[in-house]
């Protein structure tokens, strides 16, 4: 089952605090679709593309931890069903 959320860290309060109401929109709209989706994110200018230069990395590698994570469950539940 794909997952139908994602995660947001309190870390990021503060950089995405400093974001203009587009450049927080467009990274947060980019943020879903590549989380979603897997679509390449914009480029962005200023403090937004050194937001995006954090944020993206942390969501792929949040998104490795949640198949991991998917996978050990899916051994588990066949282990209990033997």
């Amino acid at each position: 089952m794909k997952n139908k959320g994602m995660l947001f860290y309190y870390d990021w309060i503060t950089p995405f605090d400093m974001l203009d109401g587009d450049d927080f929109k467009r990274l947060v709209i980019a943020m879903l679709r590549y989380h979603a989706y897997g679509t390449k994110p914009p480029r962005f200018e200023g403090v937004a593309s050194v937001v995006a230069q954090f944020v993206f990395p942390q969501l792929e590698r949040a998104k490795q931890n949640a198949e991991i994570g998917r996978l050990g469950g899916l051994a588990s539940k066949r282990k209990s069903e033997e």
